[in-house]
């Protein structure tokens, strides 16, 4: 919820440097400013509910290739569909498969990952 009131400056960032510099942006501050929003926000969500760094890889690639590359878009759509994910996840585990949630996670999760990685969207410029 925090990053949604700063989506119209990531989206402005994501352009490029020089588009945002012209568009006004300090864009190294900004950068900065987001790096550590997120690493504070990665660790909290880490602390609070364990490892599921796996699923926030790949659940906001999900998302950008659904909406655009709004993050006012984005953001939204990564929170609800990353919730849905991890639900689903929660009641296979549960109730199908008898794993662990983690285990179940990475079963799922680490092809996707294997796969963006080798078509490179971790890298889109």
């Amino acid at each position: 919820m925090l990053l949604q009131l700063f989506a119209h400056q990531l989206t402005v960032l994501s352009l490029n440097e020089t588009v945002a510099k012209g568009l006004g942006q300090k864009t190294t501050a900004m950068t900065l400013f987001f790096m550590s929003l997120v690493l504070l926000l990665s660790a909290a969500a880490v602390a609070l509910v364990g490892s599921i760094a796996l699923v926030g890889l790949i659940i906001p690639h999900f998302a950008k290739s659904v909406s655009g590359k709004d993050y006012r878009r984005i953001l939204p759509l990564t929170s609800l569909l990353g919730a849905f994910f991890l639900l689903l996840c929660d009641f296979a585990a549960l109730h199908l498969a008898g794993l662990p949630l983690s285990a179940l996670i990475s079963l799922i999760v680490l092809p996707v990952f294997l796969w963006l990685m080798r078509k490179g969207a971790f890298y889109e410029k």
